[in-house]
């Protein structure tokens, strides 16, 4: 597997902006629901080769506080829920 290159991937228009993710910088559980962006990618999953990807984006890259702006990602503990209904 091949991924692109930052200048590359920063230019990359998003398909839909699913929401914010969080606007704090509570060290906690976070969560979005992303039930309409996964809907859409079922509908055109030929086009999309059965996948569904997700971006996280810090907007803005320092707020100037002289603390460090970063967000921390485990990934035993990052996860997706799917819930599926079928008629």
């Amino acid at each position: 597997m091949t991924f692109p290159n930052l200048a590359t991937f920063t230019s990359i228009t998003a398909m839909s902006l699913a929401g914010t993710y969080s606007e704090d910088a509570t060290a906690e559980s976070k969560q979005i629901d992303v039930s309409a962006e996964v809907a859409d990618d079922i509908v055109h999953r030929g086009a999309r080769t059965s996948r569904t990807q997700y971006r996280l984006k810090i907007d803005v890259a320092t707020n100037d506080d002289d603390i460090v702006d970063r967000a921390v990602f485990a990934k035993d503990t990052f996860e997706l829920t799917a819930t599926y209904i079928a008629d």
